[in-house]
Formats: structure tokens, sequence, C-alpha cells
């Protein structure tokens, strides 16, 4: 394990990415930050805005662990913190307390994201701190927002309640509401009122092959190829083979973002444990390039398939803008840049020393819109991509000594696995005020120096 003058080595040689893991991680807090305000902003480190900031917000009431009871219920309402009402366990709304300020409460969500969209949707109807029970929910039926109660997965949703709801709307909602258990009994009790398009893609149900057969020409299939929680194994990917959906071929990524298209597939379902046979029998059928950025997947089958997954696929377009010129060029994404992405997989030293020998091609656009922009493509290491990968737990301290540092240190941060280590010396607060104390005197001497 690093001795502590490596760490200490290391992280005065990284200052801003050592700082912008300490503020990210709340270590330096507000009263730290305007201590040592020079030293942070020199490095252009981004900080909460309520660090810089005097208004009595509800991020930092809770920053601050400020007092919240049943007495200061009308000071947090004169002071509209919405989030801290509804979800402080200081306070706990039953009939008679709900009774007292129902005036004066919001009920509806979409209020408090008007009123200020950097706040949590919020509202009584999404209230985790209520003492939820029937007749309080009927006390209350014509005041609850629809929409929020029928999300709230904090409710006791029992048969009897759920018997007495009769808006489709409301089914539509309660059909996603994973607080609820659906069993195969509840399901069939209420088949009529559930929306099989959203329930398919609930993971709190007891899914079986009994239950898949039972309603199987209701199911959205998109939606179970992509639920996590059904019981996958090899067996179940042949039983329904030519109902899952094993690829959204027609995917368009929009803005470059590869997560918002998560769900719909097998190839994006991160509950498949992908063993040699799987890829043997589905080949064919599976998208690598999406599996290394979702897919349960262990380093063997990496090794194996590395051909598959050395490929590069379109993401969008950046756009640029040149007075009256408008152009765009493409954005390419690599599988090794996925696979690193992917917080399903944790690579090792001789995965790494593989792809440190292994090329992948880098596609970029150079030119403007006016002269016009020229594709290039040029050999990369894959192992260039993984700054973001998780590293096994026995493999950190071999590989930070090493020639690799470069490849886990970005502009910005380190490796997640790299800091969390580092991180374990900073739970020391004596650590944390000598390391900003040595910044602030490098800082001062270099300006001296100017």
């Amino acid at each position: 394990m690093f001795c502590n003058s490596e760490v200490r080595e290391f992280i005065l040689l990284y200052p801003k990415q050592t700082l912008n893991h300490l503020i990210k991680d709340e270590i330096i807090d507000k009263d730290l930050y305007q201590q040592y305000k020079n030293v942070i902003d020199y490095f252009n480190i981004e900080v909460p805005f309520y660090f810089n900031s005097q208004n009595f917000k509800s991020s930092e009431i809770l920053k601050n662990h400020f007092h919240v009871s049943i007495n200061n219920i009308d000071e947090l309402i004169k002071k509209r913190l919405w989030y801290v009402l509804f979800t402080s366990s200081h306070i706990q709304w039953d009939i008679d307390l709900i009774n007292k300020y129902k005036e004066k409460l919001i009920w509806d969500s979409d209020i408090v994201f008007k009123e200020d969209y950097f706040n949590p949707k919020s509202s009584l109807s999404l209230a985790k701190n209520v003492k939820w029970s029937e007749g309080l929910i009927r006390e209350f039926w014509d005041m609850f927002c629809k929409r929020d109660i029928c999300q709230n997965s904090y409710i006791n949703w029992s048969e009897k309640l759920l018997s007495n709801i009769q808006d489709s709307n409301c089914w539509h909602l309660l059909s996603g509401n994973k607080g609820i258990s659906w069993t195969i009994d509840l399901i069939s009790k209420f088949e009529s009122k559930l929306h099989f398009d959203v329930l398919s893609k609930n993971e709190n149900v007891e899914w079986s092959t009994i239950l898949i057969d039972k309603y199987i020409d209701k199911w959205d299939w998109k939606g179970l190829s992509s639920n996590s929680s059904l019981p996958w194994s090899f067996d179940l990917l042949v039983r329904y083979e030519e109902k899952f959906i094993w690829d959204l071929r027609e995917i368009s990524y929009i803005n470059n973002d590869v997560d918002k298209h998560k769900s719909g597939s097998i190839s994006t379902n991160s509950g498949i444990t992908w063993e040699n046979r799987h890829i043997i029998a589905f080949k064919n059928k599976i998208n690598f390039w999406r599996l290394a950025r979702f897919g349960l997947l262990q380093e063997s089958i990496v090794f194996r398939y590395l051909d598959e997954f050395n490929i590069s696929k379109q993401i969008g377009w950046n756009y640029h803008k040149f007075s009256d010129w408008h152009d765009k060029h493409e954005v390419f994404k690599s599988g090794w840049s996925n696979l690193a992405d992917n917080p399903n997989f944790e690579v090792s030293f001789d995965l790494l020393e593989l792809l440190s020998k292994y090329d992948t091609i880098d596609i970029y656009f150079y030119g403007d819109a006016r002269s016009g922009f020229e594709k290039h493509e040029e050999p990369v290491k894959a192992i260039y991509f993984f700054s973001n990968c998780k590293i096994q737990e026995d493999e950190v301290f071999k590989i930070l000594p090493s020639n690799f540092i470069t490849y886990f240190v970005t502009d910005s941060s380190f490796n997640l696995s790299i800091w969390k280590v580092i991180k374990l010396y900073f739970n020391n607060f004596l650590y944390l005020s000598n390391y900003l104390k040595d910044l602030e005197d490098e800082f001062s001497q270099s300006r001296c120096s100017l």
C-alpha cells in the first residue's frame, strides 16, 4: 500500500484533480472553501452555488444539518423549503398536522419545480415523511395531486386501497410504481386496469415464466428485454428468443448521450451475466458496442472477443457556427470507451497491459464550416479510454507507480478507483488542513515569483 509520503507527493503533483474530488465529495465544506478561496479559485474549481451564496436554500440547510422539527414548520414554509418539509425524518405528517397546515402546503410537485428548478421536485403527495394510511389517503384524496401520489413508492399500496382507484391515468402510474410488490395474484386481480406496457419495465414484479406465459400477448417486449429484474438465464433467453428485442438498430443518439438509450434491448440489459455459451448462441443477435457499455461482463469474455469490442460508432453530431455559415460533423465513441464507462465492469492489470499494445481507431474532423471539414482516422492505444474504469481492488497499487499513470489522470480528475484509495487519507481533518496549507504556501510563492 502507498505510504503517506507517496500519496502526498502524488496529490501535490495533481492539485486541480485533488481539489475537484474534495469539493465534489463534500470533504471541503463551505467554511474551508472560504478560508482557502484564493487557492481553490486559482485552479478554476467549480464549487456548489451555495458556497458563494447567503441565501437560505434547502441544500444549504441539509449540508449544515440545520435543526428541523415540528416547531419550526412555519419558518420552513415561509422560506418555501419544501424538500426539507417533505423529506426530513424530524417531521412526521399525520392527519392532524396536515389539517393544521393544509392551506399552506404544496400538494403538486410541478409548483415547486416552477418556483425553483434547481430544487428537487417535492410535494406532500410525493412525501416520504407522511404517516401513510388508508384513512389519511381517503381524508385528503381530493387535495392530493393524483400524478404525484400514484408514483409515491413510500405508500403501502394494499389490495383494498388499489380497489378504490378507478382513474386510468392513475393506473398508468401505479403500473410503474416500484413500491408495489406485483405478485401474480395481485396482477390477476387488477389485470383489466393495469397498463402492461408500463408493468413490463417495472423491476418490482415477481417475474417468472408462469407470469410471462400467462400474459404473453400483453407484454411490451422492448420493456421486458431491458428489465434487469427478470430471472435471467440461458434457458430464459432461449425460451423467448424470438420475442425478445436483441438490439435497437434504429437508435439515433441525441446530444452524444449514449446513456439516454439504455432501455429497450437485451444488448443494454445490465442484469444478464454474459458467459461464453451466451455469446456463442446469440452472437449474431447482440450488439457488442452496447454490450460494452451496459452488460454484466467478465474479463474473460473481453479477452475472447477483442475484435468485436474494437469498434467505433457514431453517437451524434457536433455543430459549428461561423458567422452565417453552419455545418456539423459526426461524433464517434469506441467500444473501449463504452467498456471504460460500464459500472458493471472491473478492469485488471492484465487487460490494461494488453490494451496498451492494442490499437483502436480515433476518428476526428479537422477544419471549419467555411473551408469544410476533413475526416481523419488514426490509431490510438485502447487503454487511453480507461480513465473512468473500475480497477480491481488488489490492482490499484500495482497500476499507480507504473507508466500507465497518465491514462488514469484527466485534466480535472483521477480514476475513481485511485481516488477511493487517496480519499481515505483525507478522512483525517489534520491531513486535509495540512494539504490545503501546503497548496496555499505554493500559491503564495508562485505569486511572489511573478
